[in-house]
C-alpha cells in the first residue's frame, strides 16, 4: 500500500490479517493511512466448521459452535488491541457473518475526533464532539458555559459532519456534569 496516497480509498479488504504470520499493528496502521475518513477496513477470516458442513453436505449453523466462535473473539480482541496499541484511528463498526467469512468491519474516524471533546459548527448549527459523536448544542447558555471551558472550536462541512453519529442533544442543564466527566471546569 505504498504507492497509495494518503486518505485516498473509500475501503480496503484485508484478506490476510486473519493469519498468524502477519504483523497485524503494522497492517491496521497501513490500512488507517490510505483510507478516507468513513472508510472502512474489511477484515474476513474463513471459518473452517462452515465449509466442513458444506462438504459433507450436513445442515450448517453459522452461528454455532463454541471453539471457532471463542477464536473469531479472540481474534477480535486481537485486532481492536493492535488498533489501540498503535494509535490506528479504527473503531469496530460491526461484526457479522456472510457465507463460510466471519467479517469485522472497521471504519477510520475523521481525524477531527481526535481533538474531542471540542465545538464544532456546521451551517448554522454548533455541536459538541463527544468523541465518534456530535451532541446538538440547544441554547446560547449552554454554548457560552461550553466556551468559558476553553475547548477547542472548529468549523466543518455538511460532508465531514456525516461522519459523526448524532448523540443525545446537550441542554444548559447538563454541562456542568458532562464538564465534570470531562476534568474540565468552566
Amino acid at each position: 500500500m505504498s504507492i497509495v496516497t494518503d486518505k485516498s480509498i473509500d475501503y480496503v479488504i484485508d484478506w490476510e490479517v486473519g493469519l498468524k504470520q502477519v504483523d497485524v499493528p503494522a497492517r491496521l496502521l497501513a490500512a488507517a493511512r490510505v483510507l478516507k475518513p468513513g472508510g472502512a477496513l474489511l477484515l474476513p477470516v474463513r471459518d473452517g466448521r462452515y465449509r466442513e458442513a458444506v462438504i459433507s453436505q450436513q445442515r450448517c449453523d453459522p452461528g454455532g459452535g463454541d471453539e471457532a466462535a471463542s477464536s473469531f473473539r479472540s481474534f477480535i480482541l486481537d485486532v481492536v488491541n493492535a488498533a489501540l496499541s498503535c494509535e490506528a484511528v479504527l473503531t469496530l463498526e460491526v461484526l457479522t457473518r456472510h457465507g463460510e467469512l466471519n467479517v469485522a468491519v472497521l471504519r477510520r474516524v475523521s481525524d477531527l475526533s481526535l481533538h474531542a471533546p471540542a465545538i464544532v459548527s456546521c451551517g448554522s448549527h454548533v455541536y459538541l464532539m463527544d468523541g465518534l459523536y456530535l451532541r446538538h448544542i440547544t441554547s446560547l447558555g449552554a454554548l457560552e458555559r461550553l466556551r468559558s471551558a476553553h475547548l477547542p472550536m472548529f468549523e466543518i462541512e455538511a460532508a465531514e459532519r456525516s461522519l459523526f453519529a448524532d448523540g443525545s442533544p446537550l441542554h444548559e442543564g447538563g454541562v456542568s456534569a458532562l464538564l465534570a466527566t470531562m476534568g474540565t471546569k468552566p
